[in-house]
């Protein structure tokens, strides 16, 4: 398996130095830590501990932990990772005290690209997250980070420029397959503030946006990953719309600078908007992904005559509570961040 590289593991690291010796000598419980999120999680972890001897550990939540290490088996050779093998929904508690527990499993990514049942995915999210609060008041947790979605706020109306953290709005429950996920976060919100105050946990609540980096799947339904993978195959990007929807999108180690940050800083029963505030249309973000290649591709847009001006598609966090109250910013630019994921997938690619 391609690793992170030791420059994005190393900017995490310079960016979150001060906060890793409340994890010393302390076992970390993460949940949905073998997907995208998770992987970085662990190598960020692991980079921490070992630069800064903190004789920590992890034990990772996963339904299939022999599936995850034969993909990738290097996480055998480390003594302080442990794969627990459960569902999120009826794992059985592990009994070890976990001090910090990291809750992001839902269903996964190609589950949901795989049209997985709408009251499968919202029982995944909103009472997998209720059954792991009632672990974390079994094991007297101290400090959780929730793993929440921007699609909390539901469809952004077209008067705002960005959704701050104290917009009222909501998804359209009516339309089941797409408010399943979203309304399934908001009910798991409601229980980690009624746990926190109900046990006295300290629980912070990460709104997560968009993303990319090494390790986003290149073919599913992220649009982003879509285009990078047509164009590594010399074929035409294709966007089904007219490429007017606007979107930001995250480089992974700066999330992870934003993860570490928010569990560590953040205030308790807070709501922190995590992504980019640079802002592209899905055209730009397709000419973008083109430009990073020498060989340019075509890009169809196959709806652009239709475009619609009365109405917009925009998915942009507001971030300023992050930047203000704790410090975080955006390090690495869009087109740094494309560049670096082709980077990465084409070392994976020279590996096999």
């Amino acid at each position: 398996m391609q690793r992170v590289s030791e420059q994005d593991l190393a900017h995490i690291l310079n960016n979150t130095r001060d906060y890793w010796t409340e994890f010393k000598n302390e076992k970390v419980f993460i949940t949905g830590g073998t997907g995208f999120f998770g992987i970085w999680l662990i190598e960020s972890f692991i980079y921490a501990n070992k630069h800064l001897n903190l004789n920590s550990s992890l034990v990772i939540l996963t339904r299939d932990p022999k599936g995850f290490l034969l993909k990738y088996p290097n996480y055998k050779t480390y003594k302080n990772i442990q794969f627990y093998k459960g569902d999120i929904c009826s794992f059985e508690y592990p009994k070890e005290k976990f001090n910090y527990i990291i809750h992001g499993a839902t269903t996964s990514a190609q589950e949901t690209y795989n049209n997985e049942d709408a009251l499968r995915k919202y029982d995944t999210a909103a009472n997998g997250t209720r059954h792991l609060l009632e672990f974390a008041v079994h094991c007297k947790a101290k400090k959780i980070l929730y793993l929440s979605s921007g699609s909390v706020y539901g469809k952004q109306t077209s008067d705002l420029s960005c959704i701050k953290e104290n917009e009222n709005t909501a998804p359209n429950q009516l339309d089941t397959i797409a408010s399943a996920l979203p309304e399934a976060k908001r009910v798991a919100e409601f229980f980690c503030t009624y746990y926190a105050k109900q046990y006295n946990i300290e629980i912070k609540i990460a709104r997560c946006f968009a993303f990319v980096g090494p390790h986003l799947q290149l073919d599913i339904h992220y649009a982003i990953g879509n285009f990078i993978k047509n164009a590594l195959e010399k074929k035409e990007i294709i966007i089904n719309g007219d490429g007017s929807p606007e979107r930001t999108f995250m480089y992974s180690a700066d999330l992870m600078i934003w993860l570490w940050t928010i569990f560590a800083n953040g205030k308790n029963l807070e709501a922190y908007n995590v992504g980019s505030n640079e802002v592209v249309s899905i055209k730009e973000l397709a000419l973008l992904v083109s430009n990073s290649f020498e060989d340019k591709v075509d890009i169809i847009i196959k709806n652009e005559s239709e475009k619609k001006t009365s109405s917009s598609n925009k998915y942009i966090p507001c971030i300023k509570k992050a930047k203000d109250e704790l410090g975080l910013d955006i390090y690495i630019d869009l087109k740094t961040s494309i560049e670096k994921t082709i980077q990465f997938v084409r070392k994976s690619k020279d590996e096999i």
